[in-house]
C-alpha cells in the first residue's frame, strides 16, 4: 500500500511539470510599421540563425498579422526518422504583427503533443 502511495504522488509531482511548458513563446521585437515589413525582418533574423524559411502568409480576415513558417535540417532529420504525420512537426510558425511584435511555437511543447 505504501508503494503504491509512493509512485502516485511521485506520478504527481512530474506531471505538474507539463503544464509549465509554454506552446508559444515571445520572441525579440522587429521593427514595427507595417506586417510586411515586420515579416520580412523576422525572415532575415531567421536566416542569419540558420533556418530556412519556407513560406509566409497573411490571412484575410485577420489585418496587422502574419506568419512566417521556418525549418532547418535538424527538426527535418528528427522529425522525419519518425516518419508520417509527423513532419508537420519539422516547421516552426512564427507570428509577426505591423507593430513588431513576434511570437513562435515551442518546438518542445508540440513535440510531446
Amino acid at each position: 500500500m505504501m508503494m503504491r502511495w509512493m509512485t502516485t504522488w511521485v506520478l504527481f509531482v512530474f506531471s505538474t511539470s507539463v503544464w509549465a511548458i509554454s506552446h508559444y513563446l515571445q520572441g525579440d521585437s522587429v521593427k514595427g510599421g507595417n506586417v510586411q515589413a515586420a515579416a520580412t525582418a523576422v525572415e532575415s533574423k531567421l536566416k542569419t540563425g540558420g533556418f530556412k524559411v519556407v513560406g509566409k502568409y497573411f490571412p484575410k480576415t485577420l489585418a496587422g498579422y502574419g506568419v512566417v513558417i521556418a525549418t532547418d535540417e535538424a527538426m527535418l532529420d528528427e522529425v522525419g526518422s519518425v516518419g508520417g504525420n509527423a513532419i508537420l512537426g519539422a516547421a516552426i510558425r512564427v507570428g509577426v504583427t505591423a507593430d513588431g511584435s513576434v511570437a513562435y511555437t515551442n518546438p518542445d511543447y508540440w513535440y510531446r503533443a
